[in-house]
């Protein structure tokens, strides 16, 4: 079995990545998400917030990926954990010329590194951690781009807050839950409730 690898650097990590990791580790029942800075782009989360970003999205899925950052050159890390394959998703035509330059500028080093690509569902072939941070700044609905836990971290980056929402059945102890973390004394971290059923019934 050969050991795989998928290079992001996911500031944030998106839908359109996910897709990708599953289709990967069913194909070889193994993977290593490489996190990785590149230098021509500004990030909002440092590289061990994106690591645990995509643990906490990884354990939500009950898959068994490794996940790693790396502060030096990727192809450093793929030789010295011994990792034979790495893994591209690829949106359009411009990340294939990309890609595509990198793949044979590689091959004059003769890294005896292989690439497979793997096309973005088509549905995700919009998505990009640029446009989800574009529209979540300007206050757009990004519930479709990434899983909830990672909109809890945005939320928590820009207002320093989270946003939990507490549903439930009539009599399922909603309004327990709720005070019960309001009166939490928690350092450097205060709970509030906005209860709707009590903001509908005053409208």
């Amino acid at each position: 079995m050969k050991s795989v690898a998928y290079p992001i650097s996911a500031d944030p990590i998106t839908f359109g990545h996910i897709d990708i990791i599953k289709r990967a580790f069913e194909l070889f029942g193994n993977l290593t998400i490489v996190v990785a800075n590149n230098l021509n782009k500004k990030y909002i989360f440092s590289i061990d917030e994106r690591v645990l970003m995509i643990k906490d999205v990884c354990k939500s899925m009950n898959l068994n990926i490794n996940v790693m950052k790396c502060d030096g050159l990727l192809v450093d890390f793929l030789y010295s954990n011994k990792i034979e394959v790495v893994i591209r998703g690829i949106r359009n035509s411009n990340d294939f010329d990309y890609e595509n330059i990198i793949y044979n500028a590689n091959q004059t080093q003769h890294l005896d590194i292989e690439t497979i690509i793997l096309l973005t569902n088509k549905k995700y072939s919009y998505i990009s951690s640029s446009v989800v941070k574009s529209l979540f700044y300007e206050n757009g609905d990004i519930s479709d781009l990434v899983p909830p836990s990672v909109k809890s971290y945005l939320e928590k980056k820009k207002f320093n807050y989270i946003i939990l929402g507490v549903t439930g059945s009539i009599c399922s102890g909603k309004s327990t839950i709720c005070k019960t973390l309001c009166e939490l004394n928690v350092d450097d971290f205060k709970f509030y409730n906005i209860d709707l059923d009590k903001l509908t019934y005053e409208i």
